[in-house]
């Protein structure tokens, strides 16, 4: 297949670059979102529920 110049960036490359394990969000990550999760029930009226 013949190569047109400027479109090689659309081919995939030929080894897979491997993603670090940590790209996935680390726990900071995922104890200030369930905390943001938490506030915005408890303001929005989880408080009530409490009683």
């Amino acid at each position: 297949m013949p190569s047109i110049e400027g479109m090689d960036m659309l081919r995939k490359p030929e080894t897979a670059v491997e993603r670090p394990l940590w790209v996935h969000g680390g726990p900071i990550f995922w104890i200030v979102g369930v905390g943001a999760v938490f506030a915005a029930f408890w303001i929005s009226g989880g408080h009530a529920l409490v009683r």
